[in-house]
């Protein structure tokens, strides 16, 4: 079990203000470990210094600021991450790699985020363009021959390549927000499939 999470209520003292966030780590727990006790942190450095107009800017550099300081730990693997920070009334998404995030809108579910795959047509150009390649391996498509995305806190061996930049939305929260579900993989992946299968069983 390599995935870790991190969940900060009363956030600078105000009990209106949280962060939220789901790590997956990928070649050991050291990456999903780091930046499950970092990136809040660091964010939150970040919002000091940028001021609230520059939240956008804050995560990105929370983010790049974990990758930078982990791969000071001389330590291997990676970590994908989807954190939500609650602030001033805004919801603040952001995702790098394969974890999702899903609103629930009066009964919809609508995706907060788009996964970071090597076989994503944005991705694979600026592999490539980095001198890269992708290419499929048994139905999935990796980078490198190794990796199956294409950002992630870590991955020091391909860090030319995996970058830890997030992807941001920002969203006011409304009265039909009704939950949103932080989740790696595992659950978009194989237990959602499942319960679709059993439910049409």
């Amino acid at each position: 079990m390599e995935d870790r999470y991190s969940a900060v209520v009363n956030l600078q003292g105000d009990s209106k203000q949280a962060f939220f966030g789901v790590f997956d780590g990928h070649g050991g727990t050291k990456a999903a470990a780091y930046a499950s006790e970092n990136i809040d942190k660091n964010i939150m450095d970040e919002l000091m210094r940028r001021g609230e107009d520059e939240i956008e800017d804050a995560v990105k550099y929370g983010y790049l600021t974990t990758d930078s300081d982990f791969l000071k730990e001389d330590a291997y693997g990676g970590a994908c991450c989807v954190t939500a920070v609650i602030r001033k009334g805004d919801l603040v998404v952001s995702n790098a790699g394969d974890c999702r995030a899903v609103i629930s809108r009066e009964g919809i579910a609508e995706a907060l985020t788009s996964d970071h795959r090597p076989s994503r047509e944005d991705e694979k150009d600026r592999i490539e363009t980095l001198g890269g390649y992708v290419d499929c391996c048994h139905g999935v498509w990796r980078l490198q021959g190794s990796l199956a995305v294409s950002r992630a806190i870590g991955d020091r061996h391909l860090k030319k390549w995996v970058i830890a930049e997030p992807e941001t939305k920002i969203l006011k929260i409304r009265p039909e927000c009704e939950f949103l579900i932080l989740a790696s993989d595992g659950l978009w992946d194989k237990v959602i499939p499942l319960c679709f299968i059993i439910s049409e069983a």
